[in-house]
């Protein structure tokens, strides 16, 4: 589920100028092709790129206190944001409640009908067999039921499945 985006896109998204998307390029942040870049990787990228500044400005002995601050702010910022993107994608793969109370709905209306239908199906081979055929008879009619209801179900889930990955 990557979602590219343009080199004004990215910088506006990271926050930072569009020019320093090309310093950070040749810092050797991932791109795509000429222009092109997975927001994702850029962003998990750029996070891991400030923490590394980070580390280097904090054992560099001339490292200002103010650039100090300033690259522990941005990290936090980056970490935040890396983690909202990480749930706007988990987000994206959850079925809603809406959709599940729905297709149970559905299910119950489906189980209820073909439970419903069974005695007026059964009936007539019922009167036409002999006391000792009906009860197999009967048992059989009762698993063609409940086979043709797992199977609705199982269509159902693989529908919810499909969904998620829309």
């Amino acid at each position: 589920m990557a979602t590219t985006v343009d080199r004004n896109t990215l910088a506006r998204l990271l926050r930072i100028e569009p020019a320093s998307i090309n310093r950070l390029t040749q810092a050797s942040m991932p791109k795509l092709g000429r222009g092109r870049y997975d927001f994702a990787v850029c962003l998990k990228w750029h996070h891991d790129y400030l923490q590394d500044s980070l580390r280097k400005g904090a054992s560099s002995p001339d490292g200002s206190s103010d650039a100090l601050t300033t690259a522990r702010v941005q990290n936090l910022r980056e970490r935040v944001r890396l983690k909202e993107h990480n749930l706007k994608e988990l987000r994206a793969t959850l079925i809603t409640s809406g959709y599940v109370a729905e297709r149970l709905r559905a299910l119950e209306a489906d189980f209820r009908r073909e439970l419903g239908s069974l005695p007026a199906r059964v009936a007539p081979v019922l009167a036409a067999a002999k006391d000792a055929d009906r009860t197999e008879l009967l048992g059989q009619a009762i698993d063609e039921a409940l086979s043709r209801i797992a199977h609705q179900l199982l269509a159902a889930a693989q529908r919810a499945v499909r969904k998620t990955g829309e």
